[in-house]
Parts: C-alpha cells; sequence; structure tokens
C-alpha cells in the first residue's frame, strides 16, 4: 500500500500512472515528467521511483536515448538500497538490461523478484519471454504455469500461458487456458483477441468474428477493427469486410500512411460487385507506400510478401515477377511468404509454380484454412495435385505424431 504525505505528490503519481497506460507520444512524455516531479516532491515516496523509472524505459523506447535507460537504471539502484520492500526494482533492472541486450542479466534480475514474491506478474511474463525466446520452452512453460497457480483467479497469468500454448501449435492447452482468462474476465479486450487468435489458426472463421467483434465493442482499436474486417473477408462476405477494413482507416484507428490499411481495404473490394477498379487503384496506393519502405527494409518477408501481392492483384507482372525473383533469395522456411510467392504465381496464371509454393507453404506451417479462404485460390485447392499433396503431408505429420508418442 503506498502512502505520501503530499496531495500535489499524490496528484500527480495518479496522474503519471494514468498516463502511463497509454501509448501516445504526449502521454509517455506526460508520464515521465509527472512521474519525475512526484519523486522530487516526495522523495520518500517508493513507489513513485518504481513507476518513474519504468517511464523512464519507455522513454527509451520512444526516443532511443541512452540517457533514459540511465535515469531508470539510477531509480532502481535507489529502490534496492532506500526501498528494498519494492520488489519490481529487480524488474526495473531487468528491464534496463534487456535494452541494453543483457537477458541473461535480465533473467536473474526477475528470477530475484519472483523469489521474493512468486506472484509477480511482471518478473514472470518477462523471464518467460527471455526462455522462450531462448528455446528453452519446458523452463518457460514452468514460469507461466507457476504464476496461475501463484494467482489462480486473475486472468492475465491465463492469457500468458495461453498465448504461450497458441505459439507453441498447443491448441487445446491454449484455448482451455484463454477461456479461463475470459471466464475471470469477460471484459478484457486483450483475452478475447487471444482467444479469437486460437480460432483463427483453426480456420474458425465464425468464433474468430464473434470475439473480434467483442473486443472491439470493448476497445476499439486498429487490430480488433481489422480483425472483425479479416474474419468477414474469410467468410466472403466481402461487402461487409470492406466497411470494417475502411473504418479502420478512421484517424482514431489505424494509421492511414501505412500501406497495409490500403491493401487491406483493397482485398475486400475486389470482390465486392462493382468494386474491382477502385479495389486495383487502392492495390497500386497499397504498392507505392510499401515500395517507399522497401529501401530501408530490402529484406523484410512481410514487406516483399505484400509488395508481391500488391502488383500480382493489380495485374503488374512485371513488377510481381521482379519481386518473387528477390524473395526466392530471403524466403528460407518463411511459411507466409511461400505463401505469397504461390498465391501471386497462381494470379499471374502459374498454376505450376503456384502448386509448388503453396505445397511448400503448407509443408512449413501454413494453416490449410487459410489458404482455401483465399478467394484467388479456390481452384487451386481444388486440383487434385494440391490435395494430393495436403493428403501426402497430413499423412506424414500423424505418422511423426505416433511415432513421438508411442
Amino acid at each position: 500500500m503506498w502512502h505520501t504525505n503530499s496531495a500535489d505528490a499524490a496528484n500527480l503519481y495518479l496522474a503519471g500512472i494514468g498516463a502511463s497506460s497509454k501509448d501516445d507520444d504526449a502521454s509517455i512524455d506526460y508520464a515521465a515528467t509527472a512521474l519525475d516531479s512526484c519523486c522530487v516532491l516526495d522523495a520518500n515516496f517508493g513507489p513513485a521511483y518504481s513507476a518513474a523509472g519504468f517511464a523512464d524505459v519507455r522513454k527509451f523506447d520512444a526516443s532511443h536515448d541512452n540517457a533514459w535507460l540511465s535515469r531508470a537504471e539510477v531509480r532502481g539502484r535507489t529502490l534496492l538500497a532506500r526501498f528494498p520492500e519494492i520488489d519490481d526494482a529487480f524488474v526495473l533492472l531487468g528491464d534496463v538490461m534487456l535494452k541494453r541486450s543483457q537477458p541473461d542479466s535480465a533473467a536473474s534480475m526477475f528470477r530475484l523478484a519472483l523469489a521474493r514474491d512468486p506472484s509477480n506478474v511482471g518478473a514472470a511474463q518477462r523471464l518467460g519471454r527471455i526462455l522462450a525466446e531462448s528455446e528453452r520452452l519446458d523452463e518457460a512453460e514452468g514460469v507461466y504455469a507457476g504464476l496461475t497457480k501463484a494467482k489462480p483467479d486473475y486472468w492475465v497469468p491465463h492469457r500468458t500461458l495461453g498465448v504461450f500454448y497458441n505459439n507453441q501449435d498447443r491448441v487445446d492447452d491454449a484455448t482451455r487456458e484463454l477461456q479461463r482468462a475470459v471466464a475471470l474476465a469477460p471484459h478484457d479486450a486483450l483475452s478475447l483477441t487471444n482467444l479469437g487468435a486460437v480460432y483463427y489458426r483453426q480456420g474458425d472463421w465464425t468464433k474468430f468474428r464473434e470475439l473480434s467483434l467483442e473486443s472491439f465493442r470493448i476497445r476499439p482499436n486498429c487490430l480488433s477493427c481489422d480483425n472483425v474486417a479479416t474474419a468477414l473477408f474469410f467468410e466472403r462476405k466481402y461487402a461487409e469486410s470492406a466497411k470494417y477494413f475502411e473504418l479502420a482507416l478512421s484517424p482514431e484507428y489505424c494509421d492511414s500512411t501505412d500501406h497495409l490499411a490500403w491493401g487491406n481495404l483493397a482485398s475486400a473490394l475486389y470482390w465486392v460487385d462493382g468494386q474491382r477498379d477502385r479495389a486495383i487503384a487502392l492495390y497500386r496506393k497499397a504498392a507505392r507506400l510499401a515500395d517507399a519502405r522497401l529501401a530501408d527494409k530490402p529484406d523484410d518477408h512481410q514487406l516483399v510478401g505484400n509488395l508481391i501481392d500488391y502488383y500480382a492483384m493489380s495485374g503488374d507482372s512485371t513488377q510481381a515477377m521482379a519481386l518473387i525473383a528477390r524473395a526466392d533469395s530471403i524466403v528460407g522456411d518463411d511459411e507466409h511468404l511461400m505463401y505469397r510467392i504461390g498465391s501471386a504465381y497462381e494470379k499471374l496464371g502459374r498454376r505450376e509454380q503456384a502448386l509448388h509454393q503453396l505445397g511448400d507453404a503448407f509443408r512449413h506451417g501454413m494453416p490449410l484454412p487459410e489458404i482455401a479462404a483465399d478467394p484467388s485460390l479456390r481452384d487451386l485447392v481444388n486440383d487434385p495435385i494440391f490435395k494430393e499433396m495436403v493428403r501426402s503431408q497430413e499423412a506424414a505429420d500423424g505418422a511423426k505424431t505416433a511415432t513421438v508418442n508411442r
């Protein structure tokens, strides 16, 4: 329980905490300034140092100015020396070390925080992420599962564990944990979005849409608006999908200078009666916006894949083929880029090459429901050659699973 004798410090603290929950630059600036002033007004107000330190880290994220990390470290060291009862000192110092690309040192700090308090959500989430990124998946699962045991009635640990399971393709486990999170906090938009992502992977477009729509109603934003539009697109409700993609271009939602926003709208309008010319014009606009970024990100798989799609859909076969040649050198085992290449080949009338690329995409993990939901690929997915590719891969996956579980 925090306490300060200064009413002004208390007001600044509350205002700073409120601003810290927002993502815009003005709020981040205000939070850092207000919480710093709070520390000045009451040097014995420990929680203010903790909150100010985390605000300093966010200022570093926004500015990339190392001075903010130094400030955050000083606040963390001050907390350890003067307010040893505040466990978040370890979390704050761990964040500083993460930003300095010292994951092992950061992990040690997060472990110290958890040793003091096994229910420290921030420490567990950060430690689990480090372990997962290091492919220490059993340890990561142990950290996340331990948090659900420490705080069984709090939705955030269940949501965190559910997202981890979904990332590991453990669909049943992910569904269980995320349903638990939604049951505990039915108005938490992020839990609804995360559960929707599980159904997305399974190709259950109806449940994906319902959860995305509920998330959008609770917390309207770019992601939830796009998710509703995407679900409607996969359900082949293209006119309705276009309405949500267009809504996403509103100033309060998505960035209208982002090529994805225009490309998404074009993808829906292309299949709406009477809208194809407008869709092609929007594909070209999306291509111009994406191409402007290509010089800075020449090996960005998603950017290259999107550009291939824009050019193929707008009928610019020369540019599409040039980018496909470029993509061949960077594709590696990226199933999404394989899918973009294969889809483009089909649009350009090159069925044999499309089958090869899409077969590879499926073998590398591209969900079949997503391939099948692409209206450009309706004929291809019914091609006997593609059906045989799918059958053979599913048989191989089944044999592999049987061997592992023997």
